[in-house]
């Protein structure tokens, strides 16, 4: 899988305190097939599939002094 992850600071917001949950799911269940007669008659009898992939994440930040430090 690939894609495009954005870090962005805003000058606002920065004193209170955030968190967010993300998760992600997949299992052969959301995989198209596309093994066609052309392909058996070459040879290929199977194809890869995902059996299971997951991917979750958790994050907290907030300040720990009011506009001086703060923790992610």
């Amino acid at each position: 899988m690939s894609g495009i992850a954005v870090n962005a600071i805003p000058k606002d917001g920065g004193n209170l305190f955030r968190f967010a949950v993300n998760g992600m799911f997949a299992n052969d269940k959301f995989q198209s097939d596309n093994l066609n007669d052309e392909l058996r008659n070459r040879g290929l009898t199977t194809q890869n599939k995902i059996l299971k992939l997951y991917d979750y994440g958790l994050t907290v930040g907030g300040p720990v002094k009011k506009d001086k430090i703060w923790f992610f």
